[in-house]
């Protein structure tokens, strides 16, 4: 019941919120999008989730929603305290990506996205890419993190079909904003970067970049896809 609560909030906050435009200050050019709660300081936290919602709402309705939600397992593994310091001290700007980046053109530094794209459909992600390329400056630079679709193909052939399911399939319980929908592999990344208007393209590896903070950010050592574009 709380679930389906947040939910419906949260589906309603974010149709208000569709054209919100946020002007980044220049000690705050940097955005991650669809941060989620993998929050690293001095970054603009972009994310369609109830987290990014209530990030300043009153401690009880954080505890409510941290007690529904599975940031003390899988990934993150946060006691509440913890969530609680990441909510208060961060810059949260709640925003579903598929209504375009909440940001002026030319008026980012650098975008880090981490398991994201592959939440959207495929026309969504050419959207999102063209956004990503209106609000960089020039020579900025997006790092995309994403499921390698690559990997989830040798797991198969290796006889790892779980591991190859997982990356394409999500359990049903879980919202629409989790559901997965379209995977990539190095070559069709890079076309759409390229469509988009990136001309320099780079595959990297695990938190090793031209973008700050990869170190921090990057938390999927092992089955995922790195790539930088520079807007040039």
């Amino acid at each position: 019941m709380k679930r389906k609560l947040f939910e419906s909030l949260n589906n309603l906050a974010c149709s208000f919120r569709k054209n919100q435009v946020y002007k980044p200050d220049s000690k705050s050019s940097k955005a991650n999008i669809g941060c989620g709660v993998t929050i690293t300081e001095g970054w603009l936290n972009v994310d369609a989730t109830p987290h990014a919602m209530i990030a300043k709402w009153p401690k009880f309705i954080l505890k409510q929603l941290y007690k529904i939600s599975n940031v003390s397992a899988d990934d993150w593994h946060l006691t509440f305290d913890e969530y609680y310091g990441i909510m208060r001290n961060n810059v949260f700007i709640h925003h579903r990506i598929e209504n375009g980046m909440p940001f002026p053109d030319n008026s980012l530094d650098f975008v880090y996205t981490s398991h994201m794209v592959e939440h959207l459909y495929k026309e969504d992600t050419k959207m999102f890419l063209k956004e990503v390329f209106r609000t960089l400056k020039p020579n900025g630079i997006i790092r995309i993190s994403i499921p390698d679709l690559e990997y989830a193909f040798k797991q198969y052939q290796l006889g790892n079909t779980e591991e190859c399911l997982r990356l394409f399939f999500v359990p049903t319980h879980f919202n629409q904003l989790f559901q997965h929908h379209y995977l990539y592999d190095f070559n069709l990344l890079k076309k759409f970067l390229n469509d988009a208007g990136f001309e320099k393209v780079t595959r990297c590896e695990y938190q090793k970049g031209n973008v700050p903070d990869a170190e921090k950010l990057d938390v999927h050592p092992n089955e995922s896809l790195y790539v930088e574009a520079q807007k040039t």
